[in-house]
């Protein structure tokens, strides 16, 4: 693949501007996370760890399912997943199985020939349970923004002001919330 000259200019005034729109993610990435943590003690916020740098490439977004104990704790997720959808706020998963769970990795189906599964001896366990860490961030998780608007939204002005506002919606509605989980017809992957 070869660029076009204006591919190549498009390219070159964006990485002119990289290092300032990365420092404004993060600036509004880190406001984000400070006001989810102070605000909403249901929700759990991504974490620079010590000696990283978050780009907020996605921010995702964890509820706690201490917070809702009702044993299938995707409900939470995703009562309040349509109370911000209904307020017009995307959110959405990054993957609704794991990988481990496509069809390609449960029927082993991919080239022919039982290719590559049949040049290997040691068979891998496929089984989605066998992913319980995956399985907890697709009931318990959200991503902001809607599919390629990631990380975007953190540079609208006034996008993570009505992202709070809807979560303080939610937080004062919380007991509509969770009696909304509970009628649900959802079920875990």
């Amino acid at each position: 693949y070869t660029a076009n000259p204006l591919e190549a200019a498009m390219a070159l005034t964006q990485l002119r501007k990289f290092d300032s729109v990365t420092s404004k993610i993060q600036e509004r990435g880190r406001f984000l996370t400070s006001e989810l943590k102070r605000r909403f003690p249901w929700v759990i916020p991504p974490e620079e760890a010590s000696n990283t740098t978050a780009v907020y490439h996605f921010y995702r977004i964890k509820f706690s399912p201490s917070f809702y104990t009702h044993k299938q704790d995707g409900r939470f997720r995703k009562a309040i997943q349509d109370a911000l959808d209904a307020e017009g706020l995307n959110v959405r998963h990054y993957q609704n199985i794991p990988v481990s769970g496509q069809i390609i990795f449960r029927e082993k189906k991919a080239y022919g020939k039982g290719l590559p599964w049949s040049l290997d001896e040691n068979q891998m366990n496929y089984d989605i349970k066998a992913y319980p860490g995956a399985l907890d961030v697709i009931r318990n998780t959200v991503v902001l923004g809607a599919i390629s608007s990631a990380p975007g939204y953190l540079l609208c002005e006034g996008t993570i002001e009505k992202y709070l506002e809807g979560f303080k919606k939610i937080d004062e509605n919380m007991d509509e919330i969770i009696a909304y989980a509970n009628k649900l017809d959802y079920r875990d992957p």
